[in-house]
């Protein structure tokens, strides 16, 4: 297991790579390369081999309609805004799963792939080129999550999906 320690703004470094956390990158204002703004980040799109392959925005609308911009539109993740391309969101569908919206994945036991309990899944860190989920957040609980902390378990694997857990390789660096 590796120890990654949230920062104040919402990216870790880590061997030259730029890690988002979605909980510090949740309510981020989302602009157009024009300077419109869209809306707010509200959720992570994951394919079922657990890349992120977007992001879900939330528009401020009377019935609060969200949108599914790609990873491919997204032109830069600033520290207080993310741009994306002028054209994103625009018809794009999505099917799979987000961290806590549509099919969510937090909150399911974060299990390892030799059959050792990691605790609830409450985040991911991915490399916000690639998309890879480099590592997963895991709580034991409120109260365990305050005397020691949350654990951040990396892992180089695709994950498996299942309806009550997430499965995922371990390995010690």
């Amino acid at each position: 297991m590796i120890s990654l320690e949230k920062p104040n703004n919402n990216t870790v470094q880590k061997g030259g790579i730029t890690l988002r956390a979605l909980s510090l990158l949740k309510a981020v204002s989302v602009f157009t390369e024009n300077g419109t703004k869209l809306g707010q980040v509200h959720d992570l799109a994951i394919n079922a081999n657990g890349t992120v392959i977007g992001l879900i925005i939330c528009r401020p609308a009377l019935f609060r309609s969200s949108i599914f911009v790609p990873l491919e539109d997204i032109l830069c993740f600033g520290r207080d805004e993310v741009m994306i391309a002028e054209k994103a969101g625009r018809g794009n569908k999505f099917t799979g799963y987000t961290l806590y919206s549509h099919e969510p994945i937090a909150g399911k036991i974060l299990l390892s792939n030799s059959g050792e309990e990691l605790g609830l899944l409450h985040d991911v860190y991915f490399d916000e080129k690639q998309g890879t989920i480099v590592a997963y957040e895991a709580s034991d609980g409120f109260f365990a999550d305050i005397s020691v902390g949350t654990k951040v378990i990396q892992t180089s694997c695709p994950p498996i999906f299942g309806k009550d857990a997430v499965v995922i390789s371990v390995y010690d660096q």
